[in-house]
């Protein structure tokens, strides 16, 4: 079937895995068992994939999705809802409650450049977070650390370093309950909170503050 996907966005790598299928093309039952190694597609790349997936009747449960990407590990475990026909090929989101939790232990910190002011990030990322609610209306608890981080400004040519940061989430808000690093020589400090998933303008509480930093 890849002979039908643009050669430029075609995903690449090794994959060893065992699908059996059962049902009906209008109800179908899956279950995924595979490995992948050297994984690329666009902007994501990784090492290794590990996934033990079933779908049956609207629902994906996800008993292990394990990602190693640099000597770096992250794991997501739970539920999902997915509208899935075979014959006509066809699927969505419907909305429909989700319960998915996610383990990193140096893990890859890719996960923050879900927030809007994050470019490119690095450094070693540890997180337990949980995701509830519907695919359209998320709802995010658990905590999160960084420690030796990297983070570039998006649309910025700004680079803050020597980041250490943890964070903390709470229903959706995000609360900076530690971050320092350093830009252009100088210190840089963070605090406040940042809501997921609501206009900008309601978004930001933050005070930053800077000695001696250069932009």
């Amino acid at each position: 079937w890849l002979s039908f996907v643009p050669r430029p966005n075609r995903p690449q790598g090794r994959v060893d895995a065992r699908i059996a299928l059962s049902g009906t093309a209008a109800a179908p039952r899956i279950v995924l068992r595979g490995e992948g190694v050297d994984l690329g597609w666009r902007d994501f790349a990784a090492q290794g994939l590990t996934a033990a997936l079933a779908f049956e009747n609207g629902t994906v449960h996800v008993d292990t999705l394990t990602l190693r990407q640099g000597g770096k590990r992250t794991e997501v475990r739970g539920t999902g809802p997915l509208d899935l026909t075979l014959y006509p090929f066809r699927w969505s989101l419907p909305e429909r409650p989700l319960d998915l939790r996610v383990d990193a232990e140096d893990g890859s910190p890719d996960l923050l450049r879900l927030l809007p002011f994050i470019g490119d990030v690095s450094g070693s990322f540890n997180a337990r977070i949980t995701m509830t609610g519907t695919p359209k209306q998320p709802i995010v608890d658990g905590d999160a650390s960084l420690e030796n981080g990297r983070i570039s400004i998006r649309d910025r040519d700004e680079i803050v370093e020597n980041i250490t940061a943890r964070v903390s989430m709470a229903h959706n808000l995000l609360t900076i309950d530690h971050a320092t690093g350093t830009l252009g020589g100088g210190a840089v400090r963070a605090e406040g909170t940042y809501r997921l998933w609501v206009a900008e303008t309601e978004a930001y509480a933050l005070v930053l503050s800077g000695d001696r930093a250069v932009v």
